[in-house]
């Protein structure tokens, strides 16, 4: 109904653009109606406009009008006064033509050239003309005439100025003029002719003529009101329209409607471009039938649920999915009721926020990274400063002790153990510093790859080698089965740091008495997958991903008890990345871990037949 709405009011304001342009053409040839109407208070463009329907609506009557001229010259040309010569008859005759040529060239410079004002000046000039023919026979033809044939002409001559009178309604001064004159004149002629003792038949000619000039006055003032009002509603119609042009060029938003089914009834031609559309594919559809709503995300059902109960429905944000594409509406609307309280529908105004939500949530994301980098850093401090200071704290103690005077250090024993502890402080030391390294380098992206075709087992004997004293330690039995020929492009020192960061972080884990037990294994896709199984407490589902964040370990409170940064897992995951390959957790809490490193096909040569070579303990 909007849409109907629209069309039509623009289409009135182009007409009263091009009504009002001939109007300027017109100049100033502004006749005695316009002057009449603009004394009503009308504007020069409101008087075209009203001027304009006059003359079209006089023009329709034109027709009937000139057959009723004809029919009355006619007849009072048979029956005018005999006495009268056929010559004077039948040239009064030929005059009473005149107008209805006339009258007959205003209606084709209206009804087929669209000469509005030309037109006007014809009908005009055709009812004064008609009104100085029809006082000829009133003058002349009643002297000598017998009383029923005065009677036939006055009578005529009153009908030819009522119906032109009627006819010319629209045309108010012609209408005003013909009347006058012809009544006048049969008034002249009754007094006269007819009954000059008494005023009375005179007097009631002079009524009728008044009573149409009041006539065609009141019908003037009618359809000026009328008109008026027309005109005023297609003004606001017009500001309306031109309002909501404004609005749609002016804006990515669109306007909708829907009928009380919840179909779509109209919608602006931004909707259907943000939906890529035709218009016959959206008419009568609800939303959920154009496009693909997320009933996972609140809006919708807020949605629904507010159009069940026919309630305004406010700012919402709905989720849905187009073309593929993830978007995001923003939804306004109020209900439609009629005057007796029906629901007719929702009318409403939609638009895509899709960039702005995409937006926000990525200036959530930063935040929320920002926090957890502060958070990260304060962690860092906290950890680093604690694991840092146990390794050093050895190396002063003990380089002190070696330098005092107080302590026999003397002894070759004592003094290689004293510097064996210095050493492997060093080493621990070393290695926390190289992680934190290792992680910075991965987060810039400056950790380059020295790539080369490595042997799968040797790599792993050697991790397992490593960490040979960490699980005689922590009482621990590490088994490393492995298959011979097996070959990896990748960076040697890298693998075995992952191997080794899984292989130790599982060692970690276990308890006194436990078993680490590692393999090779070819998965479907024939990439490489190096299974480490611990025998520990295992994690919680909810902890699988969130250890891999550095500093992070399952249980906070290990990170006194067991030691470490907690960058194990995080390293040996991005390294695994930068190989094109990951690592996963399989665990249940209570029944141990399955930490599997998988790298992909392409990295890989297997041996044609795999053979699995003895189990190597490495503790």
């Amino acid at each position: 109904m909007l849409r109907k709405f629209i069309h039509n009011s623009t289409a009135s304001r182009r007409k009263v653009e091009k009504r009002t342009g001939f109007a300027s053409h017109a100049g100033l040839a502004i006749d005695l109606n316009t002057n009449m109407d603009q004394e009503r208070g009308l504007t020069p463009e409101e008087s075209a406009e009203i001027r304009q329907r006059q003359v079209e609506q006089a023009a329709n009557g034109v027709p009937l009008h000139l057959f009723f001229i004809l029919c009355s010259v006619v007849t009072i040309a048979i029956v005018a006064n005999p006495n009268m010569s056929e010559a004077m008859r039948w040239g009064w005759a030929l005059a009473g033509l005149l107008p209805i040529f006339v009258y007959g060239f205003g209606w084709f410079a209206v009804q087929r050239q669209g000469m509005h004002d030309l037109g006007a000046k014809l009908f005009e000039g055709a009812a004064l003309l008609q009104g100085l023919v029809w006082t000829v026979p009133l003058s002349l033809f009643l002297g000598d005439a017998p009383p029923p044939t005065q009677t036939i002409i006055i009578g005529v001559s009153l009908a030819v100025a009522g119906v032109g009178a009627l006819a010319l309604t629209r045309m108010p001064i012609g209408a005003i003029v013909l009347s006058c004159l012809t009544v006048g004149a049969a008034s002249r002629a009754v007094y006269i002719h007819v009954d000059n003792s008494s005023l009375a038949p005179s007097m009631l000619c002079v009524t009728y003529g008044f009573v149409l000039v009041g006539i065609v006055v009141s019908m003037h003032w009618e359809f000026l009101k009328a008109t008026r009002a027309e005109l005023e509603v297609v003004r606001q119609r017009q500001v309306i329209a031109l309002l909501l042009n404004d609005f749609e060029q002016g804006t990515s938003d669109w306007l909708w409607e829907t009928d009380r089914d919840g179909n779509i009834s109209y919608f602006s031609p931004r909707f259907a471009e943000a939906l890529g559309r035709d218009d016959e594919d959206i008419l009568g559809q609800p939303f959920a039938g154009i496009v693909e709503p997320d009933q996972d995300a609140g809006g919708w059902a807020a949605f629904t649920s507010s159009i069940a109960r026919k309630e305004d429905i406010p700012s919402l944000l709905l989720s849905l999915k187009l073309k593929g594409q993830n978007k995001h509406w923003q939804m306004t609307a109020r209900p439609l009721f009629a005057d007796d309280g029906s629901f007719l529908g929702y009318r409403g105004v939609g638009r895509d926020v899709s960039e702005r939500w995409q937006s926000e949530q990525a200036i959530r994301y930063a935040k929320e990274s920002a926090e957890r980098a502060n958070t990260a850093k304060s962690q860092f401090l906290d950890i680093v400063g604690h694991e840092i200071r146990t390794p050093l704290n050895a190396i002063v103690g003990f380089a002190e002790l070696l330098m005092s005077d107080s302590v026999d250090v003397a002894a070759s024993k004592s003094r290689r153990e004293y510097l064996q502890t210095i050493l492997n402080s060093a080493h621990q030391l070393q290695a926390l510093i190289n992680d934190v390294l290792d992680t910075t380098r991965i987060e810039k992206g400056t950790l380059k790859l020295l790539e080369q075709q490595l042997d799968a087992a040797e790599i792993a004997e050697v991790a397992a080698k490593m960490c040979r004293d960490q699980a005689n330690q922590a009482g621990v039995t590490v088994i490393v089965n492995v298959v011979d020929n097996i070959s990896i492009f990748g960076d040697q020192s890298r693998l075995k740091q992952v191997m080794y960061n899984l292989l130790s972080n599982a060692i970690k884990f276990s308890s006194d008495g436990g078993t680490v037990n590692a393999s090779f294994e070819r998965g479907h896709g024939h990439e490489f997958i190096f299974a480490v199984r611990d025998s520990g407490a295992g994690i919680r589902a909810e902890d699988a991903e969130r250890v891999f964040e550095p500093f992070v370990q399952a249980d906070e409170g290990s990170t006194r008890r067991y030691g470490g940064l907690g960058l194990g897992l995080s390293l040996a995951r991005k390294i695994a990345r930068l190989h094109g390959g990951d690592i996963t957790l399989t665990s249940r809490h209570g029944a141990g871990t399955v930490a599997r490193l998988t790298l992909p096909p392409s990295r890989i040569t297997w041996p044609g037949n795999l053979r699995a070579s003895s189990g190597e303990i490495a503790a």
